[in-house]
């Protein structure tokens, strides 16, 4: 990389961020026309003024002097020195009667611009074509920029009219165009972008400059509320760059304006997805305030999804002061209007008395009702109130039913209960490999109970060919996680040596987290070994 080309991209970078200043955190989303456009080096630096090279090489020079400024944020001197580099580029060009000055930086482009003159075509521009050297129009270039930075765009709108002047094949003016005139009046810039996408395929195929041309096209609708299209040009640009944030982002801005516009005008379905959308701080910033604004409004009509939303809320105590009993009432509307979670929901309250007086029986009922309805969940839970006797008659072949079902859907509590329950014999004919297969279910998806009896199958080999080394493992991962049973194992292996290098250190270190989670044995055998 030459020190100018070098130059040119620290320029660059520092031109993107003042067009940036002042836009809020990435996953909020801003209505943004276009990005700040990313000039590309100069590929040509031979074709000045022919009159006199020397003089287009003296301007040149003037040309990254200012250029120096502005990366110092010096920019009234810079402004400066660029008004009177453009005059002397003006002085050079005489004859503009009988010549056309342009600045095209790309020889193919200057080629394929030629050709299109040599047409003929009625209307076309016969005046002889002299090429000046691009630090002209890129000189009115960085004069709009400095315009924009301080939100001047007349004066920008001006520089970049007389740029587009002198640039008849480059698609970046058109782009800067079309952002301050969007400033000026949402809009308005969309005719700029739809001719930036224009010249962008026409020379060369410039996918990068066609991809923020259809961003500005896309802010431009999003202006004047065709919100439909505006995501169509969003959507588009991805297809030229497939990873384009700012894109992603507009696009899911545009989701948030559609729904937002059906949430103000009183759909419950759409005021619930707005909650959602507080709620989980997805693609606008979370807070629970609004989340709950847009529930209870949505609760109010009767949606039972967003009452049981509200109930949580106060349950929770978050964009609400916590109360059990609203929680109550709102997870009751929706659980009566058949919700399955809120009656699960409902039926936890019972079994822990939160809000309402503790009854199994009550409880059951509501269990019963999401159970029937499919919820794991709630069959998991059916099969324990089955298995202890709270609120039903105790019924280990009824439980085992709801286990199974629960189970199947892959709900881990109930695949290690069901494991648990093979392993005893409870309530079904006892089986070793049933055992292993369930609790290994369970065990996988982190279930701490399961993990702990699976390190008990390798321990004494059953269902399992045994292993003192697997054991470990699971009681470790099922230790990780708190269970005291596991942390005890844990360190009777180090006090053995079985599956683990002997260490009494870490088999009292181990003990201990066992005896201050309760679990006497291992209390015991640190009053009496250590």
């Amino acid at each position: 990389m030459t020190p100018n080309n070098m130059f040119n991209k620290v320029f660059f970078a520092v031109l993107c961020l003042l067009l940036l200043s002042g836009t809020v955190e990435a996953k909020t989303p801003v209505r943004t026309q276009s990005v700040a456009p990313q000039r590309a080096t100069d590929q040509i630096d031979s074709f000045y003024i022919p009159s006199d090279a020397g003089i287009g090489n003296e301007l040149r020079g003037k040309f990254s002097a200012a250029r120096a400024l502005i990366t110092k944020k010096d920019y009234a001197l810079a402004d400066s020195l660029l008004d009177a580099l453009i005059k002397e580029f003006e002085a050079l060009m005489v004859d503009t009667k009988n010549n056309r000055y342009v600045c095209i930086r790309y020889d193919s482009d200057y080629e394929q611009f030629l050709k299109e003159e040599a047409a003929g075509l009625p209307g076309k521009d016969h005046r002889p074509i002299i090429r000046v050297h691009a630090s002209f129009s890129r000189a009115l270039q960085l004069k709009g920029w400095i315009a924009v930075d301080q939100k001047e765009w007349v004066k920008a709108i001006d520089c970049f009219k007389k740029e587009m002047l002198y640039t008849p094949c480059e698609s970046d003016q058109y782009v800067e165009m079309g952002f301050v005139a969007s400033k000026l009046r949402g809009g308005e810039g969309f005719g700029y972008y739809k001719r930036a996408y224009d010249l962008a395929e026409a020379y060369g195929n410039n996918t990068y400059d066609k991809a923020r041309a259809l961003r500005g096209m896309g802010g431009a609708l999003i202006d004047i509320k065709k919100l439909d299209e505006a995501n169509a040009m969003f959507e588009k640009s991805l297809d030229l760059e497939l990873d384009n944030k700012i894109a992603l982002r507009q696009i899911d801005y545009i989701k948030v304006l559609k729904v937002r516009n059906k949430a103000d005008s009183g759909d419950a379905a759409a005021q619930f997805e707005l909650g959602l959308l507080y709620s989980t701080g997805t693609i606008v910033p979370q807070n629970d305030n609004e989340s709950v604004k847009w529930f209870r409004l949505a609760a109010e009509q009767g949606l039972a999804e967003a009452q049981r939303y509200l109930g949580n809320a106060y349950a929770a105590g978050e964009g609400v002061e916590q109360s059990y009993i609203e929680s109550i009432k709102w997870t009751r509307l929706a659980a009566e209007q058949g919700d399955a979670i809120a009656q699960y929901h409902l039926g936890i309250a019972y079994t822990e008395g939160q809000g309402v007086q503790q009854g199994y029986e009550e409880a059951v009922k509501w269990f019963r009702l999401a159970a029937d309805q499919g919820l794991a969940e709630a069959q998991y839970n059916m099969g324990y109130v089955y298995s202890t006797g709270d609120g039903v008659p105790v019924n280990q072949a009824t439980a085992i039913a709801w286990y199974q079902l629960s189970a199947d859907k892959g709900f881990p509590a109930a695949q290690g209960s069901l494991g648990a329950a093979y392993a005893a014999g409870n309530g079904v004919e006892k089986s070793s490999l049933e055992a292993v297969k369930w609790s290994r279910l369970a065990a996988e998806q982190g279930d701490c109970s399961a993990q702990y009896n699976l390190g008990i199958a390798y321990a004494f080999g059953q269902g399992v060919q045994q292993s003192k080394e697997e054991a470990v493992k699971w009681f470790r991962l099922a230790a990780d996680q708190g269970l005291a049973e596991a942390q005890y194992n844990l360190g009777v292996a180090y006090s053995n040596g079985k599956g683990v290098k002997l260490n009494k250190a870490t088999a009292k270190a181990w003990y201990k987290k066992a005896c201050a989670n309760g679990y006497k044995p291992a209390c015991d055998v640190l009053k009496n070994n250590f």
